[in-house]
């Protein structure tokens, strides 16, 4: 069984030590795992492994280096807004590499 555990937990991108741990805790003092513990064990909300693979098929979808795709992400999540256009931003950094022109057309200056 514990060789069935262990498998398991590693096809998931989990420690197989969280299978030690869980065989030798007894019912009666089951606890949560400290975010720190979950990090150890490798029970992130988001795969790390799942990420980086998805990250390099949108490089190779947009005809990128990974490094370019890095930098890109990195600049949409620290410039677009954080609001419903937060989505159209993203992708207008990702496609081009640049931050959308801003709209000031109210203003009287048409945007190319």
């Amino acid at each position: 069984m514990l060789t069935n555990i262990r498998t398991y937990l590693t096809e998931m991108n989990v420690s197989p030590q969280l299978a030690d741990e869980m065989l030798k805790t007894a019912p009666s003092d089951v606890r949560y795992l400290s975010a720190k513990e979950q990090e150890k064990f490798g029970l992130t909300i988001i795969d790390p492994i799942e990420l980086e693979t998805t990250s390099l098929q949108q490089a190779q979808e947009l005809g990128i280096s990974r490094r370019e795709h890095i930098r890109r992400e990195a600049l949409s999540r620290s410039q677009c807004p954080a609001d419903a256009s937060f989505g159209d931003c993203c992708q207008q950094v990702m496609k081009t590499g640049s931050l959308p022109l801003v709209d000031l057309s109210r203003f009287g200056t048409p945007v190319d």
